[in-house]
């Protein structure tokens, strides 16, 4: 297909192509120098054995993407070049981590919980960020990445970003060993900042085309009509509800991180382990699931890897040592990797070019109050009545969520007007 475009649209292909896959690589190898799965649970657990506080921090990183989307969305929509917006909040997302970094190398004057406190307003500020900007960039990536490349430039960008990351798990590891608390930590959030910021800059030279203007609606007969699209187009409503009850699947992971300290012993070496799992089963599932969803669709994908989630949470009832838990992650993470990619790129293929924002934030905002408060609620489970019957709750979800999705049909391959 590229073959038969002309030299100066083949050149701003390449060039757009080259800045969003620059991005993604930076994301994935940025977000592992504080990952809220395994890193943050492990810095937390420093200041306070509370567990509301790792419900807190899984409840802002997950809910402040998926909250502000809708009523982001409504704005969007509106502008025809969406790459100043998105490179603008995304730079305002690194100062954020940027920002937290202080106050941890001048902590003496601060009790655990101040320090917690600050954290949380500043990670909630990067997170919000992020949720405002969720449309604008998937409606630019959109634009520039064909439908069948999508899959392989998110699936390629996580593996680089994963074998980059092998390096960047030996260095947290080493930090967080040879460093004292809480430094050891807020130089790993400066190095994770510093990726992320000098990555995501090439998104600044995309060659954006103008989307079709649309006519500037109320925010209220906006929110109708979204509700409208949601009442009446039955399948991405099934999707939407799976997407929806999968909230248990990202709950669960930090909590895995405080179960194997618990259960197992884990140590803080280990946990930054746990990490690089995560990374390598980004390294070789992506790619993979990347190709599986550009070839035969991404309800496909999702599918598959729903149950593979929900056969890692089920292991949870039989983990009592460290390999089981190794086992676990690399479940965790296989699954995940086939998750990120699909959801992102069959939320595009459900939408027309007009109304992508739209249906990128209908699907935000529904799921968002699972995403916000089952985090807090599973926290609140496993003081009262323990892990394992906590687990055995998400676990059940995650079945009604494989249920759920086995009813979409992929619109890639619904014929026109069906």
């Amino acid at each position: 297909m590229l073959d038969s475009l002309p030299p100066e649209s083949k050149r701003r292909h390449r060039l757009n192509y080259f800045a969003c896959f620059t991005d993604v690589v930076g994301f994935s190898l940025g977000i592992l120098f504080f990952s809220p799965d395994t890193i943050l649970p492990a810095f937390i657990s420093n200041l306070s054995p509370d567990k509301i506080w790792i419900g807190v921090i899984t409840a802002i990183n997950i809910s402040g993407f998926f909250l502000p989307q809708l009523l982001a969305a409504s704005w969007i929509e509106q502008l025809p070049i969406k790459r100043n917006y998105v490179l603008t909040l995304a730079l305002i997302e690194r100062v954020a981590i940027f920002a937290i970094i202080p106050f941890l190398l001048y902590h003496n004057n601060m009790s655990p919980t101040q320090l917690l406190t600050i954290f949380c307003l500043l990670f909630a500020a990067y997170s919000l960020c992020m949720g405002c900007n969720g449309p604008a960039y998937f409606d630019l990536v959109a634009k520039v990445v064909p439908t069948r490349q999508r899959g392989m430039m998110y699936g390629l960008g996580s593996g680089v970003g994963g074998v980059l990351g092998l390096g960047g798990v030996a260095l947290t590891g080493y930090l967080i060993e040879k460093l004292i608390f809480p430094h050891n930590y807020a130089f790993c959030f400066f190095i994770g900042a510093v990726i992320l910021t000098v990555t995501v800059i090439p998104l600044g030279l995309i060659d954006e085309p103008p989307s079709p203007p649309t006519t500037r609606k109320p925010l209220m007969t906006y929110l109708v009509g979204a509700l409208s699209l949601f009442m009446t187009d039955r399948n991405f409503r099934s999707y939407v509800i799976s997407q929806a009850l999968l909230s248990a699947f990202p709950t669960t992971i930090p909590f895995l991180t405080v179960y194997a300290r618990e259960i197992a012993s884990a140590t803080e070496l280990q946990i930054v382990w746990f990490t690089g799992v995560l990374s390598v089963g980004r390294i070789v599932g992506q790619p993979i699931w990347g190709h599986m969803a550009d070839r035969h669709g991404n309800a496909l994908a999702l599918f598959i890897n729903i149950g593979l989630g929900m056969l890692a949470v089920g292991l949870t009832f039989v983990a009592k040592s460290i390999p089981v838990f190794y086992l676990i992650f690399a479940l965790v993470s296989i699954s995940r990797s086939g998750l990120e990619i699909p959801g992102m790129n069959i939320t595009m293929e459900f939408s027309t070019p007009e109304n992508l924002p739209t249906y990128v934030a209908l699907r935000a905002s529904i799921i968002a109050p699972f995403r916000a408060l089952l985090p807090i609620c599973v926290s609140s489970l496993i003081t009262r009545i323990g892990y394992q019957p906590t687990f055995a709750g998400l676990t059940m979800m995650l079945g009604l969520s494989w249920w759920f999705m086995n009813r979409v049909r992929d619109p890639r391959f619904i014929p026109s007007g069906d």
